[in-house]
Formats: structure tokens, C-alpha cells, sequence
């Protein structure tokens, strides 16, 4: 392989890693088992509505990484500002 192309292919791994880790977090090892269990117990039964709430749940975790790369505070830190009420709904 050549320097250049080795040197491409690198950044694009690169380039994965932040996307990879959001999605890790986005789904965890529960979400996992529990689609699995799903799936096998229900079948094709509950897609549209696994599909419908993710799509319900992407605005949250995108606001959350704007949120706490634009004011350098944690999401727990913003709620306690509000009030405590948001800490205990979170």
C-alpha cells in the first residue's frame, strides 16, 4: 500500500470514531436485549414503533451534545439550574 492511501484510510477511521461512541452511548447493552427479546416474542409486530421512537429520541441526544459542547456544563448541571424538579424527572 502506498503512504498516501494508508494515510486516507486512516483518517477516515478517524473520522468513525466520534459516530461510533454516539451511537454507543445511544444504544446501550439493554436496548440490545431488549429488542432481541422483543423482536423474538413479537416479530415484525412492534418495528414501527421501535422506528418511530428512535426518531422521537434523536432531537434529544443531538440538543444534549450541542448543549454541552456549547456551554462546557453536563446535562445534570443545566437541569440543576432550571431547578431540582428537572433532577428528579431526569
Amino acid at each position: 500500500m502506498s503512504e498516501q492511501h494508508i494515510s486516507t484510510w486512516k483518517s477516515k477511521i478517524n473520522a468513525l470514531g466520534p459516530g461510533i461512541m454516539m451511537a454507543s452511548a445511544a444504544v446501550g447493552g439493554s436496548h440490545l436485549i431488549a429488542s432481541t427479546q422483543a423482536g423474538a416474542l413479537y416479530g415484525w409486530q412492534l418495528a414501527l414503533i421501535i422506528i418511530l421512537t428512535n426518531l422521537f429520541k434523536y432531537p434529544f441526544f443531538r440538543f444534549s451534545a450541542h448543549y454541552t459542547l456549547d456551554t462546557g456544563k453536563s446535562l445534570i448541571e443545566g437541569y440543576a439550574e432550571k431547578s431540582c424538579v428537572y433532577l428528579w424527572v431526569f
